[in-house]
């Protein structure tokens, strides 16, 4: 009983990471980037992108109700209710993809991280605006 401090007892979990305990190298910087650019994988951010616009003009129709419950037919009539789920995916992945980019920029000048090289930096720097910007570009459109 003697021989413990008062420390012992005080366990930290190792899988609680945070933001600010996660950002302490180049890696983790790089890693934070790559999860702004798995936004762009999403079905509903660029893979669906011509419900939002060819849609709208006409360009495309959509015979088929199919399984989703007529909501390519919605698109097609201009019915869409404010709170169909394509829109709502689509603003949720939009708006996902700039607060990740955010984050990155936001970390970049973090205490204690030190860039292979000078550029590097600069270059996330660069990444995350241009995934903010497109996806600025993608809400206005």
């Amino acid at each position: 009983m003697a021989s413990c401090g008062k420390d012992f007892l005080v366990e930290t979990d190792p899988n609680n990471i945070t933001s600010g305990n996660f950002y302490m190298s180049e890696s983790d910087i790089q890693s934070s980037l790559f999860g702004a650019y798995a936004v762009f994988k999403d079905n509903r951010y660029i893979t669906r992108q011509e419900y939002f616009t060819n849609s709208k003009a006409r360009q495309e129709y959509y015979a088929n109700a199919g399984g989703s419950g007529g909501a390519n037919v919605a698109f097609w009539a201009q019915s869409v209710a404010p709170d169909h789920t394509f829109l709502k995916d689509r603003w949720t992945s939009i708006y996902s993809s700039i607060n990740r980019a955010n984050t990155v920029l936001a970390h970049l000048d973090d205490n204690g991280i030190t860039y292979s090289s000078p550029t590097i930096k600069d270059t996330f720097d660069a990444e995350a605006r241009f995934i903010r910007a497109i996806g600025y570009f993608y809400l206005v459109t």
